[in-house]
């Protein structure tokens, strides 16, 4: 079901999750518009139950202001389909005070991140909670805790994972993120991360925080900083990984 959010005061309301579902696709209809999307605010008003319910995946893009209230959504899926899991695809505006509780998934997507694919903007006091066991297929995949890409722009503060991470076929597996080329700092993870490659990749990185910090195109590093993790990292598969705590 999707239901379009009230406005008040120029935030919307996300009262239920038909409701967020809604703003996905306000989100994505905002995408062309500088000005508009710019201007988004939106406020969780209420802890949401996401059981049974299904987040679009759409192309939006959030630019604007995202402001969990301290409340958080539970029993998320984020299972169904490939090229990406996440509640925005992009983040270039803020999104922050916000709680994620996963229910158990087997997701088998080529890339992964709780709160966003690639994160441009800032995260800012949010954690994701469960546990995640990930099939990839044959070409491997990403996956971060929180996000999949961090780039150059991007931030990370005082959020974490924790949960246990079992990858079967994964390339770049961090606790926190994929990659990271912004900055991380004041964060943790806490919880196993177990890879079992059955075949050879070009490149396996596992780590802590980040499964690399640097980005994709090896041309920019990261900052990590007042950050810890408490991971045992386990490769189980084909040995040629690289692991950092």
């Amino acid at each position: 079901a999707k239901e379009t959010p009230k406005l008040v005061d120029g935030v919307y309301q996300i009262e239920n999750a038909a409701q967020l579902v809604g703003l996905q696709s306000i989100v994505y209809s905002a995408n062309n518009d500088v000005e508009a999307r710019q201007k988004l605010k939106v406020k969780l008003v209420n802890d949401i139950d996401m059981q049974d319910v299904y987040l679009q995946k759409t192309e939006a893009q959030f630019y604007g202001d995202f402001d969990g209230n301290g409340k958080k959504l539970y029993h998320l899926n984020l299972n169904g389909g490939t090229g990406g899991l996440y509640l925005f695809k992009q983040n270039h505006g803020t999104i922050r005070n916000l709680g994620i509780e996963l229910s158990t998934n087997l997701i088998t997507s080529g890339n992964f991140g709780a709160l966003c694919n690639i994160n441009y903007g800032t995260i800012e006091n949010c954690y994701v909670k469960g546990n995640l066991s990930i099939a990839m297929g044959s070409t491997g995949g990403n996956i971060g805790g929180l996000v999949n890409l961090n780039e150059t722009t991007g931030k990370i503060l005082n959020s974490y994972h924790e949960g246990e991470i079992i990858v079967t076929r994964g390339n770049n597996i961090g606790g926190l993120c994929a990659f990271n080329s912004g900055l991380i700092d004041r964060c943790y993870h806490k919880g196993n991360i177990t890879v079992s490659n059955l075949e050879e990749f070009s490149s396996t990185n596992i780590g802590g925080i980040a499964g690399n910090n640097i980005d994709q195109n090896r041309q920019y590093l990261g900052t990590i900083q007042n950050c810890y993790s408490a991971a045992l990292m386990h490769n189980t598969g084909y040995w040629g990984s690289d692991m950092f705590s």
